[in-house]
């Protein structure tokens, strides 16, 4: 499918466009110079408008002058979230490790370090951590007692309430006062996931903090995750594009992994959608397996992606199937442990 066919909207087809020529294949040339609409379309729906101005500033891309300040805010706002974060990020470290916790950081300023030569370019909302089920109670007991809030919409959250809604949905929010950040405290990957995902997982990433981009199983819970999103983001696309042409990770580990965890349709869809947005930007094994893994369900998840890339901010929160995050996988959820808890879930938004 072309790039035509698969983004619909056309302010996100000019960003893809720019990132494509410019950030990815490093081509010589011309482009126009990036609209007011274009860079509010960057920043407020894909999160990647301090990518756009660290292009602007290496004379890469041109600017209207009202787009250029709007760009400068964004690489500005990025850059004091990341100082902070880099914060809060070492006194995570500090908690868990003295506490004697293993701990995953997932994405963020982590992933941010190893793809780009400005880490600031890569703007992350928040600080997510994964930690092993059974030290839930241990890790939120270790950050509230050095300050951390188990932070609701409307009031504070007990650490027995936080536990709970990490069970229903994943993951808790806290709250680091000292430096205005929120956390996302993990006990497991995904929603729904098959058995022993996040543990293998775990296990593999022998030393707390970030995982490196050469772990194949980190490579492959990044693809499982732009999928349960449906890949909604640029930002996500870009990372993968960009992990698969210098990590060194190959197709075959991809091929193994999906097949291990019933993921043969996520991965085949995920991939040639990625090709799609970005073509002739991924590996050219990347490409063969897409096609050799294929199966029925994948042309109906690339439709899906498709229609989720395009959509506005407010139907991105809203859309996807009822139990989307079942649908990605071929086989190997346990749907009476998956159903309570995705029925649960919604409760905690109304906290």
């Amino acid at each position: 499918m072309s790039s035509e066919a698969m983004i619909e909207n056309p302010l996100t087809k000019s960003l893809a466009d720019i990132l494509r020529e410019k950030l990815i294949l490093g081509a010589t040339g011309s482009l126009p110079p990036i609209s007011q609409e274009v860079a509010i379309h960057a920043g407020k729906r894909h999160r990647i408008a301090p990518i756009l101005y660290s292009l602007l500033k290496s004379g890469q891309i041109e600017a209207t002058s009202a787009s250029e300040k709007f760009l400068h805010d964004s690489y500005r706002h990025a850059g004091l979230q990341a100082a902070q974060q880099q914060r809060v990020r070492s006194r995570i470290h500090n908690i868990l490790i003295n506490a004697q916790l293993h701990y995953v950081e997932l994405k963020g300023r982590g992933l941010a370090e190893q793809l780009y030569a400005n880490p600031v370019a890569r703007f992350s909302k928040d600080i997510d951590i994964l930690i092993r089920k059974k030290d839930s109670t241990s890790a939120l007991q270790a950050l509230s007692d050095a300050g951390f809030i188990a932070k609701a919409k409307r009031s504070r959250k007990t650490n027995k309430l936080a536990r709970y809604e990490m069970w229903a949905a994943k993951d808790t929010s806290l709250y680091d006062p000292d430096f205005d950040q929120q956390i996302e405290l993990h006990s497991r990957l995904l929603q729904s996931e098959p058995a022993n995902f996040s543990t293998v997982f775990m296990d593999s990433v022998l030393d707390s903090g970030t995982p490196q981009t050469t772990n194949p199983f980190y490579v492959f819970y990044l693809i499982m995750h732009g999928a349960h999103c449906h890949w909604a983001s640029l930002k996500w696309i870009l990372d993968l594009v960009l992990i698969a042409r210098t990590s060194g990770v190959s197709a075959n580990d991809m091929a193994d992994l999906a097949r291990t965890y019933h993921s043969l349709s996520a991965v085949s869809a995920s991939v040639e959608f990625i090709d799609a947005v970005f073509p002739n930007s991924l590996p050219q094994d990347w490409i063969t397996l897409a096609r050799q893994i294929e199966t029925s369900k994948s042309q109906e998840l690339l439709a899906a992606f498709s229609e989720m890339l395009s959509g506005s901010p407010r139907e991105v929160k809203q859309a996807g199937y009822p139990f989307a995050d079942w649908y990605m996988y071929d086989g190997g959820i346990n749907y009476w442990q998956a159903g309570p808890r995705r029925l649960i879930k919604p409760f905690f938004r109304f906290l």
